[in-house]
């Protein structure tokens, strides 16, 4: 599946949803996330910016990026599942060439309040540091 069909296919999933709805359909994606290694809770791997204590760390297989993110908060760490699914299995050149667009057409997201949105600017760009650090380091 294409980048642009799995964001689609996401944003059909999430833009007919109510915003209770939706909310509960983020949680829902946000609880379905493996859990993410203590090892991996560290410094290096905060997001700063986020209102919640939030952990993302970016790893490279076989060529294809593998993200593994959590939060404390269930609507953060929702919201941060749609960055793995969008992200996840793209290669280094892709995510550096691409930018979500879904945020910014769902009605419900508007609705999120300002630090929510705010943290998902600094999961994007956590997401990209640690990809071009990896960029860097092949």
């Amino acid at each position: 599946m294409s980048l642009a069909q799995k964001e689609q296919t996401l944003l059909e999933n999430l833009a007919h949803l109510s915003n209770e709805d939706f909310y509960d359909k983020i949680m829902e994606l946000g609880r379905k996330l493996p859990p993410f290694p203590s090892s991996k809770k560290i410094p290096d791997n905060r997001v700063i910016g986020c209102q919640s204590l939030m952990y993302c760390h970016v790893e490279i297989f076989d060529g294809k990026l593998a993200l593994k993110i959590d939060s404390e908060a269930l609507i953060s760490k929702g919201l941060a599942a749609i960055f793995v699914q969008l992200y996840e299995g793209l290669t280094i050149e892709e995510a550096l060439n691409y930018r979500p667009r879904i945020f910014s057409s769902l009605g419900p997201f508007f609705s999120l309040s300002l630090s929510r949105q705010n943290g998902i600017a600094s999961l994007l760009r956590h997401v990209l540091k640690k990809i071009i650090m990896l960029k860097a380091s092949t």
